[in-house]
């Protein structure tokens, strides 16, 4: 029993039925007032930059186990989840030895995972409303901190803050850009990044009644934005590479700590090579060239202790996405079998 659930059963007996009947308006307008009182989020969905990534995840863990088989020492606990270590193959550890020693990872005195961990953010990325701790670092082999990207990959993603607060670290990078423009994105970024609940009806319903005026300005907007922004980028190219090195590395967002990364190993959509970037300004510039912006809806029915109400929540998003970091191994890439201790 979740502590929704537990909470609905609390109050139960406020209802005439001795439950909430979704059916009743009544009912359901008594029972999300009775949530907020207590500040349960009734969203189901949320999203941030630690949503299932499914076999890439999984590779993570396997260079960490690679790293101490290659070193001939036991993994520590805690240096890689547990449950992705017992879902390894003996294929996808070896294809992981054979990149670790491509880009000579093979050293250092230790390898771990950070995965789904979070580090504290800076106050300045809280001055902006931005909240998600999911850290850039995926890996940390020796004093490289690494963020793995697997063929066509994701340089951030999350809400309206996130957004905001990188447009704003990049700004702080770019003295010949005037703050009122990044001013004037920001409020825009306000209007269309938000979150609601439909009166009835699913998102498209809701649209075309128009009877929601927050959710009618926002997809209206949507389209908008993302012009603003591409022409913005287009004519400020020194301030879009700096928007790709603090979407990347997360230098302003976690100040140097272990959630910062700086390096990129971009592995191929195969997992049988890797190649290992440093990300500096330069590395930035390649990573603005293949960075696509993406502004969307994201919707489900709402559900209240499990039953739907006929409504729906929802909220914008934001994806940047890359092409494909990893370029098919050619014949210049040596792999060096010899391994230093």
């Amino acid at each position: 029993m979740d502590i929704l659930e537990k909470f609905i059963r609390s109050v139960s007996y406020k209802f005439p039925k001795g439950y909430p009947d979704m059916k009743d308006p009544k009912d359901v307008i008594l029972l999300e007032s009775l949530v907020a009182e207590v500040g349960i989020d009734i969203f189901s969905e949320d999203l941030n930059e630690s949503e299932t990534k499914g076999e890439a995840t999984l590779f993570e863990t396997a260079l960490v186990k690679a790293w101490y088989e290659l070193n001939n020492k036991e993994i520590p606990a805690g240096a890689a989840p547990q449950k992705d270590l017992d879902a390894l193959s003996p294929k996808m550890i070896e294809d992981a030895k054979h990149i670790l020693k491509q880009n000579n990872l093979t050293g250092g005195t230790s390898a771990q995972q950070l995965g789904s961990s979070s580090s504290p953010i800076t106050s300045f990325w809280k001055s902006h409303g931005a909240v998600n701790t999911t850290p850039k670092t995926d890996i940390i082999i020796g004093d490289k901190k690494i963020s793995l990207k697997v063929g066509p990959s994701q340089l951030m993603s999350g809400a309206g803050n996130e957004l905001t607060a990188t447009f704003y670290a990049a700004l702080k990078n770019s003295p010949n850009i005037q703050k009122e423009i990044v001013d004037n994105i920001a409020d825009t970024i306000k209007k269309v990044f938000v979150k609601g609940t439909t009166k009835s009806g699913n998102v498209r319903q809701a649209k075309q009644r128009g009877d929601d005026e927050i959710l009618n300005t926002a997809v209206d907007k949507m389209g908008d934005l993302k012009k603003e922004i591409k022409t913005f980028f287009e004519s400020n190219p020194e301030f879009l590479i700096n928007f790709a090195y603090e979407a990347a590395t997360g230098e302003e967002k976690f100040g140097g700590n272990l959630g910062t990364a700086d390096y990129i190993l971009s592995i191929s959509s195969n997992y049988k090579n890797g190649k290992l970037h440093k990300i500096d300004k330069a590395y930035a510039k390649e990573l603005a060239n293949k960075m696509k912006l993406d502004i969307s809806m994201k919707s489900g029915s709402q559900k209240i202790a499990k039953v739907k109400t006929g409504r729906y929540n929802y909220f914008t998003v934001l994806r940047a996405s890359l092409e494909d970091l990893f370029q098919d191994a050619s014949d210049d890439i040596k792999v060096d079998d010899n391994i230093n201790f």
